[in-house]
């Protein structure tokens, strides 16, 4: 089985309308209920050693740590409204980027198994 995995949808148009004010095109709606993502739907959790605050970073990709995890419940909580299952992928082991890599890999691969008919 083929698995691919999209960094950002069209799905998060939604919370960055939400967040911009910019309204979202009248085809919006019926487009998000007819184009669908197998489940489960994985979000990964921000990595904390990652200072996303830092003045060199373009200002529309700075956030604070309390930012990055209000938008990781924002986008379950969209998600789940959409009717997907969530799964969050922790982070296993700060600084250990193999260790962690090969983990999250594990879990997800683990997860998409058991929703595989």
């Amino acid at each position: 089985q083929e698995v691919t995995f999209f960094d950002r949808c069209f799905h998060h148009w939604k919370l960055l309308s939400q967040a911009s004010g910019i309204p979202l095109p009248e085809w919006y709606d019926a487009f998000n209920s007819t184009v669908r993502y197998d489940d489960p739907v994985f979000l990964v959790a921000p990595v904390e050693s990652m200072d996303l605050t830092d003045p060199s970073i373009n200002e529309s990709r700075r956030f604070t740590m309390e930012q990055r995890h209000n938008m990781l419940e924002d986008m379950k909580a969209m998600y789940t409204e959409l009717g997907y299952s969530v799964v969050k992928i922790p982070m296993f082991h700060e600084g250990e980027v193999e260790q962690n890599n090969r983990e999250r890999i594990r879990l997800i691969l683990d997860r998409i198994e058991q929703h595989t008919p």
